[in-house]
């Protein structure tokens, strides 16, 4: 699709984006760490300064009815991702499975240089998840430097009222991190949640296979016109490219998608 409006080449709101495609090896908290670690790292030596991993990157899609491998909020993946953004200042986006009483949920956490500075728990849960986990119950915005960010997990992206609910919350960017198995949806839902909400979106995938169905890859960033900025259709690695919260902004207020501002 073409935009009808132009990105600025340089501007107070523009920075670089990437999300991380990778395989996870199942349970293997270890290995999966390192590999992510290792896309962090070249992802931040290309400037970036937001990277968005794939859903449950540390695990993989595991029985979640086992408390084998769920953590505390401030556990060993939460401390992961608050050490390589302080190390790399850079912001971080990834998910894990919160263990909160008796509860188990599907947390997104957003860190930050600083630390944890916001949480969304997964509110379309996907069959295995559906009476295991605890759906979410509200989609909230994080302000931070780079922008107003809000995450999503995996199917949310499936359901209109997901973004509108973060872009009714003056969203510039949604993040969101997946292990999506259907392309054709991924590729609608990916662009169509950006074009209507006038957004942002950092969409990260799993590639391989841990439940017996391939994830779909295609990795992408997607402009707020709906037009894919940078993609990775199969394969590990990452994709990059410019933000710019002003052009955002101006498409916001220009296609009128929030006409009740």
């Amino acid at each position: 699709m073409e935009s009808y409006f132009t990105p600025q080449d340089v501007g107070p709101g523009m920075f670089k984006a990437a999300a991380v495609q990778m395989n996870c090896k199942l349970g293997d908290k270890k290995a999966n760490m390192a590999k992510a670690e290792e896309f962090i790292l070249e992802a931040c030596e290309a400037g970036a300064k937001l990277v968005v991993l794939p859903e449950l990157f540390a695990t993989g899609n595991y029985n979640f009815k086992s408390d084998d491998l769920s953590e505390l909020m401030y556990d060993r993946t939460t401390n992961f991702m608050k050490e390589l953004a302080s190390n790399n200042q850079v912001h971080i986006a990834g998910s894990f499975i919160e263990r909160l009483g008796d509860d188990r949920r599907n947390t997104t956490i957003l860190c930050g240089p600083g630390g944890v500075i916001g949480a969304y728990n997964k509110v379309f849960l996907w069959r295995g998840e559906v009476g295991t986990l605890a759906r979410g119950n509200d989609f909230d915005v994080i302000e931070t430097p780079l922008g107003i960010i809000g995450m999503l997990a995996c199917y949310d992206i499936a359901f209109p009222e997901a973004g509108r609910s973060l872009g009714k919350k003056r969203a510039n960017i949604i993040a969101s991190g997946s292990a999506f198995f259907t392309q054709n949806t991924w590729d609608f839902a990916t662009k169509a949640r950006a074009y209507e909400n006038s957004t942002y979106h950092i969409a990260a995938n799993r590639v391989g296979s841990d439940t017996g169905r391939p994830y779909c890859g295609m990795s992408r960033i997607v402009d707020p016109m709906g037009k894919v900025l940078a993609e990775k259709v199969d394969g590990e690695g990452f994709v990059i490219a410019d933000i710019d919260v002003d052009y955002a902004k101006k498409v916001r207020a220009e296609v009128g998608f929030f006409q009740e501002e």
